[in-house]
């Protein structure tokens, strides 16, 4: 497990067989963590049976109906039933449900397609 929000550089990386690349989760309190970042200037070889892993690591999903995910800006990510898209870099989708009469709206959107400045993915 690596420390969250630390970008690590390396000249390669070279993950053997069954073993696991993390981070530490985001701290809701704390406002920070849940960020694998690593630029690495050459090969990046992730070998059968290795994996990264940074499953549940990020901002946390709405848990209940119409509720949204947490966000880095108004809105958030979907979550519970019929909400909306976390709209990072482009738009999100408004929520969508067949029996639903207020549908959850997409969030604000933040970041931008390329990448230029690095944030947490909306919680879904």
């Amino acid at each position: 497990i690596l420390k969250s929000d630390v970008q690590y550089e390396f000249d390669a990386v070279h993950l053997e067989r069954n073993s696991c690349l993390s981070v530490n989760g985001w701290d809701p309190m704390r406002k920070r963590g849940g960020r694998l970042i690593i630029h690495c200037f050459g090969a990046f070889h992730v070998k059968d049976g290795a994996v990264i892993n940074v499953s549940q690591c990020g901002y946390h999903g709405g848990r209940l109906p119409m509720s949204s995910g947490e966000s880095a800006c108004k809105g958030g990510g979907g979550g519970g039933v019929a909400s909306g898209g976390g709209s990072y870099g482009s738009k999100g989708e408004d929520g969508q449900h067949p029996t639903c009469a207020e549908l959850g709206k997409a969030g604000q959107c933040y970041g931008d397609a390329r990448i230029s400045d690095l944030h947490l993915g909306s919680g879904g």
